[in-house]
This record gives structure tokens, sequence and C-alpha cells, in this order.
């Protein structure tokens, strides 16, 4: 159990099984007074009980009177479903459990200020974010490029969020093509023409419209960005 003081946080490592015989004891111990943020991190549970909702409900409720949250980290497709089937999901916010990739000696297909591009196999590459970037941009991401692919935009489709390590990816289908970058090297004597290829794609993109809530208009936040 973790609690940090300066964010009134409270942190609480969940046991592989919460049920009738331990919910009581790990109900006992959770104080919270001053807490504004109680997380629950489900990554060793693998069964949750009647009983393990009730506490959580309680702990739900209660914190809810002073304007605070519950949120449920690393939760796993079993104790996901329990969450659904109880009606627990529609109520408390869940973070499922990323699925964990290797990538030892794997070379980068390419790199990037924020992170790196490698082929996981023949049909799937990972975008994996550096570490100390927010895994919420990971996630997204994702969102984005799904909401994207179904406006017609071409674009990559987005498959899920994995960790590795201490980084966040993106899996995307592998496509099999050049990068840009490479054509243009290996072209220089047809500038005009990758230009214009360029151009044709940048007004696909800006003449793309969207629910502002699913897609934001990211003209507007690079206008914001370059104001600052």
């Amino acid at each position: 159990m973790q609690h940090d003081p300066t964010s009134v946080q409270l942190t609480v490592a969940i046991p592989p099984r919460l049920d009738v015989n331990t919910a009581p004891a790990l109900e006992k111990t959770l104080d919270l007074a001053g807490i504004r943020e109680l997380v629950l991190d489900f990554g060793e549970c693998r069964f949750v009980s009647s009983a393990g909702i009730r506490m959580i409900l309680k702990a739900f409720q209660s914190l809810s009177k002073t304007g605070g949250s519950l949120v449920a980290r690393h939760v796993s497709e079993d104790v996901h479903r329990i969450f659904d089937i109880s009606g627990l999901s529609q109520i408390i916010t869940l973070e499922k459990k990323r699925r964990e990739i290797s990538l030892e000696g794997v070379e980068p297909l390419s790199a990037g200020v924020c992170g790196e591009c490698f082929r996981l196999d023949e049909d799937t590459i990972v975008k994996l974010y550096r570490e100390g970037v927010d895994p919420s941009i990971a996630e997204r991401e994702k969102e984005y490029a799904r909401a994207a692919f179904v406006m017609g935009i071409p674009t990559a489709i987005s498959y899920d969020v994995v960790a590795c390590g201490n980084r966040t990816g993106v899996v995307f289908e592998m496509l099999e093509a050049e990068l840009f970058s490479a054509v243009i090297r290996n072209d220089l004597a047809n500038l005009d023409r990758h230009a214009q290829t360029l151009t044709d794609v940048l007004r696909t993109l800006h003449a793309a419209e969207g629910d502002p809530a699913v897609l934001p208009d990211m003209k507007a936040r690079f206008r914001g960005y370059l104001q600052e």
C-alpha cells in the first residue's frame, strides 16, 4: 500500500483472489481520510467474488461523497469480465492489463523524438514510446488511428496497446511500403512529383471532418502550441 501525501493518492495492491477471505481484511486497512484518488492495482489478481465487488463499491461510494475517484488498473480479461457481469465496469474507471512483449535483439525500423518502430512479425509493427512518456498517449493514438481509418483517412489499422518493460507502445498493421523519406532519397530527380504526392495526402487529411470528441482538431492544438 502506497500513500503519496503530496498528491493525496493511495495505491493498493490487490491480492490474487479478492473474495470473502481477503476482502474484509483489506477493507479494514483502507484509510480514505483525505484521499482524492484511490488506485487499486489488479496486476496480480485473477479472481474477484461478490465480497470483493462490495468492498470496491463501498470504497467508491465513500470517495464519491468527498469528490474523490477510484481507478482499477492492470485489470486482466477474466477480472474485467467479472466487472462487466456485475455492472461495476459502468461505475468505476477500469484500465486493462496490457499485453507484454519482448523486443530483445530486434533492431528498430525507424526512430523519432517520441519513440521507435519495431517489426513484431510479418503482419504487425509496434510504435514504442520512449520511457517516461505518459501511457495515456499510446491509448489516445490507438483510438485516433481507429477513428481516422473508419473515416476513410489512409492509415494503418491499430490493434492494441502493449507494454515492453517500462515503455508503452501501439501495435499497428504492417504495411508493405517504403518510408516516404527513403522514396525521396532514392529518387531525387522527381522531387516535384513527390511533393505533389505529399500535398495530396495532406489535403485529404485536412479535408476530413469528424466528431471532435473522437478525433480532435489538431490544427487548433498546434496553433495553441505555437502561441505558447
